[in-house]
């Protein structure tokens, strides 16, 4: 499997959340949000992912760029 590198900005509460979770794994922080994305991927389908989103009202603020 090839890994990308990506960058992230996350809240305090979950950044609090995902250490939480080191201390008890012993797992470094990016194996932490892949076992947290492998577990979402084996409990939830994509369309139950897609339905959380609508229901918590999640919104975007980024705006895309066009070419022109």
């Amino acid at each position: 499997m090839q890994k990308k590198l990506t960058t992230i900005r996350l809240p305090d509460e979950i950044m609090a959340y995902l250490e939480d979770i080191q201390d008890k794994t012993q797992l470094s922080r990016s194996k932490t949000i892949e076992l947290l994305i492998d577990i979402t991927q084996d409990y939830f389908s994509i369309d139950q992912v897609c339905l959380e989103s609508s229901v918590r009202d999640l919104i975007d603020g980024r705006t895309k760029k066009t070419q022109g």
